[in-house]
């Protein structure tokens, strides 16, 4: 291999290296995001009836709910965020 080459080569590595730090940043905020709005969301729109005796029994003592419920409760949250959008294109369309 070249110097050129090399030099090519080392400055593409090190490029691709920082594009890869900035997209990390971002998933990370975004990350960070999501879990918030999970835990703000749990017991106001997540939790059957049936459960929400347990969440008040499991997340005391500021135990955050995205530590203790997991991707049953996170799809949910999915399925009420698409069912809250479509509603919000309906309302516009009508």
């Amino acid at each position: 291999m070249t110097d050129k080459a090399y030099s090519k080569l080392l400055i593409y590595l090190v490029l691709s290296l920082v594009n890869l730090y900035r997209v990390t940043d971002s998933l990370e905020e975004i990350l960070k995001g999501l879990r918030c709005y999970f835990d703000k969301a749990l017991p106001v729109m997540l939790l059957y009836n049936n459960e929400r005796k347990q969440y008040e029994e499991s997340v005391s003592g500021g135990v955050s709910p995205s530590t203790v419920y997991g991707a049953e409760h996170l799809l949910r949250l999915f399925g009420k965020a698409s069912f809250c959008n479509l509603q919000i294109c309906l309302y516009h369309v009508v």
